[in-house]
């Protein structure tokens, strides 16, 4: 569910932490170079050389068709040509971005052809979104890399109601709606989990739902898969002139853990035109779970010139029925800035808690750091 676009506390918070900002060249172009390689080496298995150096070749004639719907071919390769974009230089950051969007676009355009004899390319070009990597080093937890990919496609063929959606992160966290990206996410000590590829459909039953409430299902292939349903629904409200309040519920259902429900709350606050405060609280309690899980996290962002902005982020983080519930606690300071380009964001955070996860052993400090990078692609970042 997307928020208001006409809000404008919504559209300065994103303004502070979108990953679209400003180009900003020169010492950290090398780095962005880095991260966009580790990135299409992630999506494409390994063989990250082919797709982008067919991508950056300019297109032949058909790659650039008129019309916005073909027929239904069958033809992978030619689905392939047709979603292939016009090479616009070399530069990494850009070709990595290009082969994203020109795989998606094959992608879905042979699933679009599943619902109908023509496929919509225009449709599939606008399929959006991201991949985030990341790396987290704590006194306690030790290094934890991460990798997350996600991209949602409405189908043009079943009225843009029902959109495919594929990602891959914490499942258990996608499964009840209240995963969380890049960096920061949160580790949980007891319930840690490994990465895992998710997928289903999403439906939206009425057009005037498209900000208030949407239905999915879905599986998380594994050697036992989990298949999944959600309800979510969603209220966005002004609380005065430069303050809003989102508040959000998920009901869902999987066959491992049985039915739950997850509730979370954001309050954001301008100060000025370059201050903003924002407020985050989230938990879940499920039949299969230890209680309440819960998080809760106060951040005060100040924005600078070129999208950049530095916060202070006080967090805690527990479940009710454990033997601590007060698992970890700390606090955090984020520094975020485009890399290179306005479609890869990084995330830089230093930081210091407080962990305890059984009575027997003391609460001890951890220091912890961790970087971030974030390529999106697409029209619409997801």
């Amino acid at each position: 569910m997307q928020g208001s676009p006409s809000s404008p506390v919504a559209g300065t918070w994103r303004r502070v932490t979108s990953t679209r900002g400003s180009p900003r060249r020169g010492g950290l172009r090398r780095g962005s170079r880095v991260a966009a390689l580790a990135i299409g080496s992630l999506v494409t298995g390994g063989g990250f050389a082919g797709p982008v150096t067919a991508s950056a070749q300019e297109p032949g004639p058909a790659s650039s068709p008129t019309a916005d719907s073909v027929a239904d071919t069958g033809s992978l390769a030619e689905h392939r040509e047709l979603c292939r974009l016009p090479g616009q230089g070399n530069d990494v950051v850009d070709a990595t971005r290009r082969a994203l969007a020109e795989s998606s676009c094959t992608a879905v355009l042979w699933f679009d052809g599943l619902f109908g004899s023509e496929r919509d390319l225009a449709s599939a070009r606008r399929t959006s979104g991201g991949v985030d990597l990341s790396v987290r080093v704590s006194e306690f937890h030790g290094t934890e890399p991460d990798a997350g990919l996600r991209l949602r496609y409405d189908l043009p063929n079943l009225e843009e109601r029902v959109n495919v959606f594929v990602g891959r992160g914490d499942g258990r966290d996608a499964v009840q709606d209240r995963e969380r990206r890049g960096v920061v996410r949160q580790p949980s000590g007891i319930q840690e989990e490994e990465d895992r590829w998710i997928a289903g459909l999403g439906f939206l039953p009425f057009e005037r739902w498209a900000d208030a409430a949407d239905f999915r299902v879905g599986v998380r292939p594994a050697t036992a898969p989990v298949v999944f349903a959600q309800a979510r629904f969603q209220q966005r409200r002004a609380a005065g002139p430069w303050a809003e309040l989102n508040v959000r519920q998920t009901v869902f259902w999987e066959n491992r853990d049985g039915f739950g429900v997850t509730g979370g709350a954001d309050y954001h606050h301008l100060v000025g035109t370059r201050h903003l405060l924002h407020w985050e609280a989230i938990g879940t309690y499920s039949q299969g779970s230890e209680g309440a899980e819960w998080r809760s996290e106060a951040t005060a962002w100040r924005r600078f010139g070129g999208f950049q902005s530095v916060g202070l982020q006080p967090f805690a983080l527990g479940a009710t029925a454990r033997e601590v519930p007060l698992e970890e606690y700390g606090v955090r300071a984020r520094y975020r800035r485009p890399l290179g380009g306005p479609t890869l964001m990084g995330d830089f955070v230093v930081g210091y808690s407080w962990p305890r996860l059984d009575a027997a052993t003391p609460r001890e400090g951890s220091a912890l750091a961790g970087i971030g990078v974030q390529l999106v692609f697409g029209p619409t970042p997801r």
